[in-house]
């Protein structure tokens, strides 16, 4: 699933040109298994809280306690905020443009 952009990665960070198979299965596996259990506790987290479904705050909640990446992912959040505020304003000024020109 992920093996392009694991190798990709491994050359980018200096570490080889061509990496290893077996490297980049262990990788790959590593971080399926790492997304799968923050995926378990979250869905266990909006069990427990009652909700239909996960959501953003029960991701918050599960990384409470690790500051670094509670402040990473609040960061992540306001950055693809503010990309859609800045897409959906410039989607609004090309439809408004074309408007215009017939």
């Amino acid at each position: 699933y992920l093996a392009s952009e694991i190798a990709e990665m491994h050359f980018g960070f200096g570490d080889s040109d061509i990496p290893l198979r077996k490297t980049i299965v262990i990788v790959e596996n590593y971080v399926i298994k790492f997304i799968l259990n923050i995926i378990s506790s979250i869905c266990y987290i909006s069990f427990w809280r009652t909700s239909k479904r996960p959501t953003v705050n029960d991701l918050l909640f599960l990384f409470r306690n690790d500051i670094k990446k509670y402040e990473r992912i609040k960061y992540l959040l306001k950055m693809k905020n503010l990309i859609q505020r800045v897409m959906g304003s410039e989607k609004k000024t090309q439809i408004t443009s074309k408007k215009n020109i017939k």
